[in-house]
């Protein structure tokens, strides 16, 4: 925001004498000034105020877009004028009195465009269902890093579901999930199957799943452990975040068709399924499936896989430059967090 004072410069009126005209002066026009080059809802503004001088009742105003060479605004009216574009443009304003004496005072205004935002972001993959005779669920495939976005970028996000079983038998594999720009390029999390954990990577495969039938499924940084005679293996461990979550944790291994199994297998940090009650060090009270946003594998057959996530945060400033998803505000960052499929803008539009 600027306040932009100008004045008139004095200017004189020459007459001849010989018809009774005296040498004048043009009383200077004053006005105040303020704008706004951007406000990330993709309009900005000029208003004037306190507009005094020149002779007549009558001023005109003109807005005029160096850079497109039009004008935005003329008016006898109007004291403000609301920009829609303000990338890279130069404006020049005019205040004029058709009084006695014509006059006109020029201001350029220059509106740059604004810095690239800076993110972090993670994305999540799907889990998958549990297998077999009661072997647990593979957490999601995971990438995270930092971008640097420029002003008026769209990532499209594409968030993956978690796999489902039946009787021992996918039924649906779980999907995978992306960031997608035109400029910036891809960034994928590949979807659990029933023998990986996901990879940071739509088509590779992680960490390798239960290799008995009531092992634990593998997290997104630790395989889990096998089952061994009277104990379900437990999943494997996922990974921490800076929004200090844990994702893409395996599921517990269970005993086949027993929805309460003797000795369940734990879960691993991230959202992974179990038959165990209560509450896990993640904070998840534990269920049986994996965990929807977390993208935890699931408990054992006939349970489903949690959906994976993507998150996309930012330092808090005096304005929210960005728009999409559900966003919260924690420890000094802005996070805008999609579960499901949708587009994150730097500026509205």
């Amino acid at each position: 925001m600027s306040l932009l004072n100008y004045i008139g410069n004095r200017q004189e009126c020459l007459g001849d004498n010989r018809f009774g005209i005296q040498r004048g002066t043009l009383p200077n026009i004053t006005a105040s000034v303020s704008s706004s080059c951007v406000n990330y809802e993709d309009t900005g503004f000029i208003s004037m105020s306190n507009i005094t001088g020149g002779r007549g009742p009558v001023y005109q105003y003109s807005l005029y877009d160096v850079s497109a060479s039009a004008f935005i605004t003329q008016s006898t009216a109007v004291s403000s004028a609301i920009i829609s574009d303000l990338s890279n443009s130069t404006y020049s304003l005019n205040i004029s009195n058709e009084g006695v004496f014509a006059y006109t005072q020029s201001i350029t205004i220059s509106c740059p465009p604004p810095p690239n935002l800076e993110v972090d972001y993670i994305v999540v993959g799907g889990g998958s269902a549990g297998v077999g005779s009661g072997a647990g669920g593979n957490g999601g495939g995971i990438v995270s890093g930092s971008l640097s976005i420029p002003y008026r970028t769209t990532l499209t996000n594409t968030v993956g579901i978690g796999g489902t079983s039946s009787g021992g038998v996918i039924v649906l594999n779980a999907g995978s999930s992306s960031i997608s720009s035109s400029t910036l390029g891809l960034f994928g999390a590949g979807g659990a199957t029933s023998g990986k954990s996901g990879a940071p990577g739509l088509f590779d495969q992680g960490l390798s799943g239960p290799e008995n039938t009531q092992g634990g499924g593998a997290g997104s940084s630790k395989n889990g452990n096998n089952g061994v005679s009277g104990q379900n293996g437990d999943g494997g461990t996922g990974s921490l975040w800076l929004d200090a979550k844990w994702y893409a944790g395996g599921g517990g291994g269970t005993n086949f068709g027993d929805p309460t199994p003797a000795n369940p297998g734990y879960p691993g940090l991230g959202g992974g399924g179990t038959a165990q009650t209560g509450t896990g060090p993640d904070g998840l009270p534990y269920q049986l499936n994996g965990y929807n946003g977390r993208g935890g594998g699931a408990a054992g057959s006939g349970t489903s896989g949690g959906s994976g996530v993507v998150i996309i945060r930012y330092s808090t400033g005096s304005v929210r430059p960005a728009f999409g998803g559900t966003i919260t505000e924690a420890g000094g960052y802005y996070y805008h967090t999609f579960t499901g499929s949708g587009d994150f803008r730097y500026a509205k539009s």
